[in-house]
């Protein structure tokens, strides 16, 4: 099966068909060539593809208030039921961690975006995989309900009238057990493949406890790195003024150049949305004595899974060659 890699595609709200607009939070504008690049793929005559999408699949950090306002007032007007609060600071900033809220963000995402999952129920349907890696803007996809909505979301998308509801529901089940999820890293013993997302080789944007990302040991929230935070509370903001503040790298270069641009509006941003991003760190960023060994343990748990996994694969290996 050949391997192919790709990553940070940054999905978020998309597009509006109502409004005829891209979110001003949204950084993936390229559903068509995506299509078409799988499409490609699945023309050549090698054998079944297995693509594997390294991190950032999603960009849960960039699905903003607007959305999570909108959702809001319509609740209030009775017209969307919700399961869960949207608080006032959510209303500003975009819905929290938590699995129920990521899994109606996956939702929205997924809305903006019809073709490009389309695409990838179509990719799917032929036989090939597809394995997702956790990155640190869609960490969300640690929640066993967002992995399984994801799943359903795409599976849902065959249609095929030539075969009946048995057969179709089938090719469904199919669908999803080709997609599988990666928290840390994905290895080929065949090609010869490593692969990661590498944000925790970065000290802004890596996890405490990767593998077990908690805010403590009954929360239901995640424990978001600092880089998270300026996402979500500051950097969303800046977009908002300028669409493309996300797309240059570093963001110390946007800040230079933002600076220059309009001394006065960077400094009202500045100062109307750092403290609130101080704020939310400080509170994210306790844990108290017995939490931090908790979790600690539950990463380590975690971590001792995936090396057993590896040294049994590995043991599998010499076995045969030894044959």
């Amino acid at each position: 099966m050949e391997l192919i890699v790709i990553s940070d595609l940054h999905l978020s709200v998309g597009y509006n068909d109502q409004t005829g607009r891209y979110s001003r939070n949204e950084d993936f504008f390229f559903d068509e060539e995506f299509r078409r690049f799988l499409e490609y793929l699945q023309k050549a005559k090698s054998p079944k593809k297995h693509l594997i999408i390294a991190g950032d699949l999603f960009d849960f950090l960039q699905v903003d208030g607007c959305k999570a306002l909108e959702l809001y007032e319509k609740y209030k007007k009775g017209g969307a039921p919700i399961k869960f609060e949207i608080t006032t600071k959510e209303r500003k900033f975009g819905l929290g961690t938590e699995e129920d809220k990521t899994v109606w963000k996956l939702g929205v995402i997924a809305d903006g975006h019809p073709v490009f999952f389309q695409a990838l129920a179509n990719f799917l349907s032929e036989g090939n995989c597809l394995s997702i890696i956790t990155g640190n803007h869609d960490i969300e996809l640690y929640w066993p309900q967002v992995q399984e909505a994801l799943r359903d979301r795409i599976a849902n998308l065959f249609e095929n009238t030539s075969m009946t509801k048995q057969q179709q529901q089938q090719k469904k089940e199919s669908i999803k057990a080709l997609i599988d999820f990666y928290p840390w890293f994905y290895y080929d013993k065949t090609h010869k493949a490593y692969i990661e997302h590498g944000n925790q080789y970065d000290p802004l944007n890596s996890f405490r406890y990767f593998l077990c990302p908690l805010l403590g040991p009954e929360s239901d929230k995640l424990l978001l790195p600092i880089g998270s935070f300026f996402v979500r509370y500051f950097f969303n903001k800046l977009e908002a003024s300028n669409p493309f503040a996300d797309n240059i790298k570093p963001p110390t270069k946007y800040m230079l150049w933002a600076w220059k641009e309009d001394k006065l509006q960077f400094l009202k941003t500045v100062l109307r949305y750092l403290p609130t991003l101080w704020g939310v760190y400080k509170k994210g960023g306790k844990l108290s004595g017995d939490d931090k060994k908790y979790l600690e343990k539950q990463n380590k748990e975690e971590l001792g899974k995936w090396v057993w996994d590896f040294f049994l694969a590995l043991f599998k290996c010499l076995c045969i060659l030894t044959l």
